[in-house]
């Protein structure tokens, strides 16, 4: 799972909707018994709406859930490798040069890597 492609909000929503049918409890109960209503609650459960952490914990709880249970299964996205990350930025800025400043870089580069 890289970090571009996690989104911990779905995340969230997920497990929410999960634990909640996994307890045949209703949007209404649920909303009810953490203090908000039933359209936010679904709202989140679809990712249309990014709930503050409080209000995560009171879902939670309303769910007989602790935070860590709630986010069981979520896994720190990867960190991108920094060579990867400067690589990606060269190549950017050189795509959007001309033919002359393209090469120009590249002879650069070489010397740079020749100087160490």
């Amino acid at each position: 799972m890289s970090s571009e492609n996690f989104d911990i909000y779905a995340f969230i929503g997920k497990r929410i909707r999960e634990e909640r049918q996994a307890q045949d409890r209703t949007l209404e109960d649920v909303a009810s018994a953490a203090g908000t209503d039933r359209s936010f609650l679904q709202q989140i459960e679809t990712n249309k709406r990014k709930p503050s952490i409080i209000k995560v914990y009171h879902i939670a709880t309303a769910l007989g859930l602790t935070l860590d249970q709630l986010f069981k299964g979520c896994r720190k996205p990867a960190m991108a490798d920094p060579d990867e990350v400067f690589a990606r930025k060269v190549s950017s800025l050189v795509r959007e040069a001309g033919p002359e400043k393209r090469d120009l870089a590249l002879r650069v580069l070489k010397n740079i890597v020749k100087a160490d």
